[in-house]
């Protein structure tokens, strides 16, 4: 498994590995769409009782849960994501000198994502997202009459369930901290028929979520979540079923493990903690999971600017420029950030398109938009990434809103009198470069030394999301 880190110096973006740590089939900036694949199993170890004491599964009664899942998850809008997760369940339970194992699909489940700012995007507005799902009661429900004796063959709960939840995240450099909130509720069933039908409703069911995860470097990601579930009683016909609600912590650590800019690697191990009296009315265990998916980058590149913003600013060499060169016959203004790997990932190709185009009359600038800008930072990374054109700062981050730069790598390509011929990413590469790359700013530099119309005049910005205020 080939890893490609960036420079020494940079830190990997939290908010694109460390959400894959926590929430294994979420889209990533850039990414359209993915598809996966889930295994999961576990151990029941013991069960909390309906007064919350948490004992251990007597001797000689065991049960180990299985679980292979397919999801797949679609950008819809901006910034709405929309997935799909179709499970298949087995448990295998022995008790009283008896073993079984059943199984079968459980409960497809529809999920939707709507995030409303981003995390990193600002040092003072969070990350904020509305969720909502389904979950469609296809799996055999728990009083169906072909279960077994060990009932191993209920894999659903028999109920459609309706989420909505409220998830809020924040990037600290390579840190994420996140907190969410969900309320299911499920439809009201009935069992049986006749005189001895039983009318029930579970309980409505809350879950709180914290984490925190760190991005090393090379875009491999630690996370480490605590969840708490608490469901209320359930009612049958009509009145409230008193003892039957649950209670359930769940501590997880996971990680993800980039194997190129689309596949990665995921896994998590977890377990219910058996505390007195944390638990009510529900089994306990500890367990695994490891997840695979191929993500898709996004395809429709952003609207070039009408024009460039004229003013001068203080460049890492201490003068006054402005972002067009008026001595050059093109100008490649590049958005800069000093913590992305993919702007780190791309420093040797920035130095040697600026070398090679230079005696063309090309001229190269980037410009620090970012919170924290200034003309000291500018200096000391345009002398660690040993830069040959200047870093520009822009306080405040005005000309990254006006050209419409909401992403590092961001570059636009114009002419002596200002006009955007190209705007859009570098290539095709994110922080894995590859040999087979779409080279789209070299590219435009051939269209216009040419004399030719640029063939590709946008493309997607494949950097992190550039923190501007």
């Amino acid at each position: 498994m080939a890893l490609i880190g960036s420079s020494g110096r940079a830190r990997a973006q939290a908010c694109c590995a460390g959400t894959g740590a926590v929430t294994p089939g979420r889209l990533s900036l850039h990414e359209s769409a993915l598809i996966g694949a889930q295994v999961k199993a576990s151990a029941i170890l013991g069960s909390f009782d309906s007064s919350g004491h948490y004992a251990s599964s007597p001797s000689g009664a065991s049960e180990f849960d299985f679980e292979q899942d397919v999801f797949g998850a679609l950008r819809v809008l901006k910034r709405g994501q929309i997935t799909l997760l179709v499970p298949l369940v087995e448990t295998r339970r022995t008790n009283g000198g008896r073993s079984e194992m059943g199984g079968g699909i459980g409960d497809v489940n529809l999920g939707l994502r709507y995030d409303f700012t981003l995390a990193g995007a600002s040092s003072i507005v969070p990350g904020i997202a509305a969720l909502a799902g389904i979950t469609v009661p296809t799996g055999t429900p728990p009083d169906d009459s072909d279960l077994g004796p060990l009932a191993t063959g209920s894999t659903g709960i028999g109920a459609y369930q309706i989420n909505a939840g409220l998830a809020v995240e924040q990037t600290f450099g390579p840190w994420l901290v996140s907190a969410t909130v969900i309320v299911a509720q499920r439809t009201a069933r009935t069992v049986g028929a006749g005189d001895t039908a039983i009318h029930e409703r579970l309980g409505a069911q809350w879950t709180a979520l914290a984490a925190v995860a760190y991005t090393f470097p090379s875009e491999i990601a630690l996370a480490m979540s605590a969840s708490y579930t608490i469901e209320g009683d359930a009612t049958i016909n009509g009145a409230d079923a008193i003892g039957t609600a649950h209670r359930l912590p769940t501590l997880t650590l996971s990680g993800v493990l980039p194997l190129a800019d689309a596949w990665r690697l995921q896994g998590a191990i977890f377990d219910n903690v058996p505390i007195t009296p944390l638990g009510l009315n529900q089994p306990a265990g500890a367990g695994l999971l490891l997840v695979g998916l191929l993500a898709m980058g996004a395809c429709t590149p952003p609207a070039a600017p009408s024009a460039i913003p004229r003013g001068s600013f203080t460049g890492s060499d201490g003068k006054a420029h402005t972002l067009v060169d008026a001595s050059a016959n093109f100008t490649v203004i590049e958005f800069f950030s000093a913590h992305c790997p993919c702007q780190s990932a791309h420093d040797t190709r920035l130095r040697a398109l600026a070398s090679t185009y230079a005696a063309r009359g090309v001229a190269f600038v980037a410009i620090d938009s970012e919170v924290g800008a200034s003309a000291a930072r500018a200096q000391g990374e345009a002398a660690q990434r040993r830069y040959t054109y200047p870093i520009l700062v822009d306080p405040g981050g005005v000309a990254a809103r006006s050209l419409g730069a909401d992403y590092a790598t961001y570059t636009l390509l114009v002419d002596r009198e200002g006009r955007v011929l190209y705007a859009g990413g570098i290539d095709s590469d994110k922080s894995h470069l590859r040999g087979d790359a779409t080279h789209y700013l070299r590219d435009a530099l051939g269209d216009v030394l040419a004399g030719r119309p640029v063939q590709r005049p946008g493309a997607e910005s494949l950097g992190c999301a550039l923190m501007l205020r």
